[in-house]
C-alpha cells in the first residue's frame, strides 16, 4: 500500500513538473499574431480590396470580417501568407476579433 501511494505521489509531482515546464513555452512559430512588426493601416486592406485579393471588409467595432475570393486556395502561398498577416495584424492592432469567410 505504501509503495502504491509513493508511486502515485511521484506520478502526480512528475505531471505537475511537466505541465509547468512545457505549458508556458513560447514557440518560435511565425503566426500572424506574433509577426506584427510593421505598421499595418487600413490603406493596405483597401489596396487588397482594390486589386481583388480580398472581396469585402466589414468592421463593426468588435469583429473585423474579411471576405476572401473563392479561388483563395489556388493563390501562391506567399500571397496567402502576406495577405493573412496584414489582415491579422490590422485586427490585432485595432483590438478586433478576426473573422475570415470565403465569398462566392
Amino acid at each position: 500500500m505504501r509503495l502504491a501511494l509513493i508511486f502515485l505521489l511521484s506520478l502526480l509531482f512528475w505531471s505537475v513538473t511537466i505541465s509547468i515546464e512545457y505549458g508556458n513555452r513560447n514557440t518560435n512559430s511565425t503566426s500572424a499574431a506574433q509577426a506584427c512588426l510593421g505598421e499595418v493601416n487600413g490603406k493596405i486592406l483597401l489596396d487588397y480590396l482594390h486589386i481583388g485579393r480580398i472581396m469585402g471588409i466589414r468592421d463593426n467595432g468588435h469583429i473585423l470580417t474579411v471576405g476572401l475570393t473563392s479561388d483563395w486556395a489556388t493563390l501562391p502561398s506567399e500571397i496567402q501568407r502576406e495577405t493573412y498577416e496584414a489582415v491579422a495584424c490590422y485586427a490585432k492592432r485595432h483590438q478586433r476579433i478576426l473573422q475570415v469567410i470565403e465569398t462566392p
